[in-house]
């Protein structure tokens, strides 16, 4: 246990000094000659760390450097014609960064360049190419039409919205969310009823509902944001029906009853009938004392 709590706090050290640099890098404070200095003495604090498995450390800590650099270059286009592809580039690379983060401080033994969740699905890559195309392609065809302050300020507000309750909820949950489905109870693992999780039973995925949605609101894209609000409600209707039946098999009687007081408040994701499986989780056996 202390050596994973000093891996733990040595990787977070790590990442942070990398996000730093990306954030001087990114507002110009660091010059490249500076830059190129900077970089293998990083690379070799990474070594004298004792960061498990440093060389791929090492990858996942370039990429929290490339993520920040990003992120603030979102703020520089602020001033230009491509401001809402600015804002969401910003919110983007915090997206990934904050993942990466909640996993490194509570789930340090599964860290891994996964964390960062760029690859979490095809069906997301697609889904954020088809937003790219459309915005370029109608910020070609119609110009300043496509900068809508209303819906720039729309968006940046259920933006900054959704990401709050997606931060939020990961880091007061700590141990207890993590980013796989769990099929068995661990220690750790307790039945959140309170803070956000006693609105929602998923604020996690309400927060990237919003998030994903008001990231189109804020483009101005019609057609990704249909092509948005179907694929998340395909995707979470999967997921939410599947975890919830999950941690019925888990907590028995007290998810079952939680469900009734609680809803999703996802829309069109209105989770399983906790009536239908209330007959079930009564000869559910709870293995801890939550």
């Amino acid at each position: 246990y202390q050596r994973r709590v000093h891996g733990n706090t040595r990787a977070l050290i790590a990442t942070f000094l990398w996000m730093l640099l990306g954030i001087l890098t990114g507002i110009h404070y660091i010059s490249m000659r500076l830059l190129l200095i900077l970089f293998p003495l990083l690379v070799l604090l990474n070594a004298l760390l004792g960061v498990k498995r440093w060389l791929k450390f090492l990858l996942e800590c370039f990429t929290s450097f490339v993520l920040s650099f990003f992120f603030t270059q979102g703020f520089y286009l602020s001033n230009t014609t491509y401001l809402q592809f600015g804002i969401c580039l910003s919110s983007l690379c915090l997206y990934h960064t904050t993942e990466y983060l909640f996993v490194c401080t509570f789930h340090y033994d599964s860290l891994s360049w996964n964390s960062f969740l760029i690859n979490q699905s095809k069906y997301f890559t697609a889904c954020l190419l088809i937003s790219l195309t459309e915005f370029f392609t109608e910020l070609f065809i119609f110009g300043s039409y496509k900068i809508l302050s209303p819906l720039i300020v729309a968006g940046s507000i259920g933006l900054v919205t959704g990401q709050s309750i997606r931060i939020i909820t990961l880091f007061t949950a700590g141990k207890s969310f993590h980013h796989n489905i769990q099929h068995e109870l661990s220690p750790h693992h307790k039945l959140l009823t309170t803070g956000l999780y006693s609105f929602s039973r998923h604020p996690s995925y309400l927060g990237w509902y919003v998030w994903a949605l008001s990231s189109q609101i804020l483009m101005a894209n019609p057609i990704s944001l249909y092509v948005y609000g179907v694929a998340c409600r395909l995707f979470f209707a999967v997921r939410v029906n599947y975890e919830e039946e999950t941690l019925v098999k888990l907590f028995g009687k007290k998810y079952v009853e939680y469900m009734k007081k609680v809803p999703t408040l996802i829309p069109y994701v209105p989770g399983i009938n906790p009536d239908v499986c209330d007959k079930k989780a009564k000869h559910t056996a709870n293995k801890f004392d939550l």
